[in-house]
């Protein structure tokens, strides 16, 4: 599988999980100490998140971080 493909299905797992939960990725942002715009890039596989991001953002959804990355 290709990087940009690789992390636009990261992106897709991001928003999925996000809003099974219910929450906007305001919300999220607010949790993890990030603004709207880093969610939204990282959900539309626009960036590569780095693992201590990943972590941050597992940590804000209240999942373990193998939860997130789980079928990628």
């Amino acid at each position: 599988m290709e990087r940009k493909d690789t992390l636009i299905k990261l992106g897709d797992q991001i928003r999925s999980m996000r809003e099974k939960q219910g929450i906007s990725q305001v919300e999220l942002a607010d949790r993890i100490g990030k603004d709207k715009q880093a969610v939204n890039r990282i959900e539309q596989g626009k960036v590569n998140p780095g693992y201590f991001q990943l972590r941050e953002i597992s940590e804000g959804l209240d999942i373990t971080l193998s939860e997130l990355l789980d079928g990628l």
